[in-house]
Order: structure tokens, then sequence, then C-alpha cells
């Protein structure tokens, strides 16, 4: 967590609890698989589904003030677009998921963990594909982020010329 800037630090510190939550519920994800008709593995895998959506933000958001940090205005302006795109990524099936509830709730008066567990359980593959596009997008991120501070540390080992030097050579 000893990252440049208090934002970044505050950023990086949201990052590390959210991934620690996730890690500490992904083990609840191959449970429901095993037995979705149960209602506390079912909500688990729904806390699951909110943190690890959460820490994508966060890694976005993270690595857009590292780009402020390190003056890389296309590293920036890359993290904020990727940030916009994952919140629309997130927020157009988070509604689709709602009214597919509500449907199921209402209508076939069913409960509310059993119509989540029966919804999620009928995602088809290219729901679960399309769930990893936000995933993608912050990977590349932070493959991006890692080349922007190598180049930052190269430019560090870098010795500096004098003055006079500096004069010399633009002459």
């Amino acid at each position: 967590l000893s990252t440049p800037g208090a934002r970044a630090k505050a950023a990086a510190q949201r990052c590390l609890w959210l991934a620690l939550v996730t890690a500490f519920l992904a083990p609840f994800a191959y449970f429901w698989h095993r037995a979705p008709w149960r209602d506390y593995l079912t909500a688990n895998v729904l806390l699951l589904l909110v943190c690890s959506t959460g820490l994508l933000l966060c890694m976005n958001r993270l690595v857009w003030r590292l780009g402020e940090f390190f003056q890389d205005e296309t590293l920036a302006v890359t993290a904020r677009v990727s940030r916009w795109v994952c919140w629309l990524l997130v927020v157009f099936p988070g509604v689709a998921i709602l009214s597919g509830l509500g449907v199921g709730c209402w209508y076939q008066q069913l409960p509310f963990f059993d119509a989540l567990g029966n919804l999620l359980g009928r995602l088809g593959p290219w729901a679960k594909t399309m769930a990893l596009a936000p995933a993608c997008l912050t990977a590349a991120l932070l493959w991006t982020l890692k080349a922007v501070g190598l180049a930052q540390i190269g430019e560090l080992g870098k010795p500096t010329a004098m003055p006079s030097e500096q004069q010399d050579r633009d002459r």
C-alpha cells in the first residue's frame, strides 16, 4: 500500500479490502453451484458478485489516480473511459437481473433467494462471457499501468546532464 499520493493510497486500501472479502467469499460460488437451493449459499454468491464488481470499479479508479500521479494523460483518460464502460456493463445486466427477479417473485410466487438461484442457474454461456468483459478491461488497464510504472522507474535510473553539458549538446 505504499503508493504515491494520498488519493491513490486510499484507492489502494479500498482495493485491498475488497480483494480480501472477494477471496473469502470465492469458495461459496463452488458450493452454490453444487447446492443452489440453499439460501445461505445464494446470499453469499450475491455478496460475492457485489464485492467483485466493486473491486473491479475500485481498481479502475486506482489506475486512474496512478495515471494522474505519473502524469500520463493517456493512461488517465483510458482508465476513465474504462471505468464508465465497466459501470455500463454492470448497470444494464444488473437492471435485467432485478427485473427477472421481480417477475420470478411476483408472478411465480417464489421467495427471493429461490428466484435468484433459478435466475443465476439459467444464465447462458453468453451471459457468463459478457460478465468477464469488465474484468478483461481492468486487466488490460493494469497491464498498461505496469508498463507506465516501469517506464517511470527506467527514467529515474538515467543520469542527468550538467547544465553546461546540456548547453554544449544544444549547440
